[in-house]
């Protein structure tokens, strides 16, 4: 039965790709202590592309929550602008209403008034 080392098994799991970054490859039974000896040089020769790696995600991160404020902003804004939009023309057609409900009592006083004129005339 082969000898299973440490680094055999972390390489099994998700961090494989993580830790094949920073190892040099390894082949054979490597003592375990070895194995993390390596990962922390590996960790130290690689700590700026570490941190630019981190601060470019944190970039995009704030980013993307800036574009989801400003878009979040924009709708708000819209929506306030078609209600705004939408009571104008509202107020609109009711003045519209207004004026024809006038013009059509104008109308009907202006019939009853010849009606009798008429009437008064005969």
């Amino acid at each position: 039965m082969a000898r299973t080392t440490r680094f055999e098994l972390i390489s099994q799991n998700s961090c494989s790709l993580l830790i094949a970054f920073y190892l040099p490859r390894i082949e054979g039974i490597v003592q375990p202590e070895r194995v993390l000896s390596l990962i922390h040089q590996g960790v130290a020769d690689n700590e700026a592309f570490l941190v630019a790696a981190r601060q470019d995600r944190l970039e995009r991160n704030m980013t993307q929550t800036l574009r989801q404020q400003q878009d979040e902003a924009y709708l708000e804004s819209l929506r306030a602008d078609q209600e705004k939009e939408k009571r104008k023309q509202e107020e609109i057609e009711r003045k519209r209403q207004e004026e024809l409900e006038k013009q059509r009592l104008i109308d009907e006083e202006k019939q009853r008034v010849e009606v009798r004129f008429h009437t008064f005339k005969i």
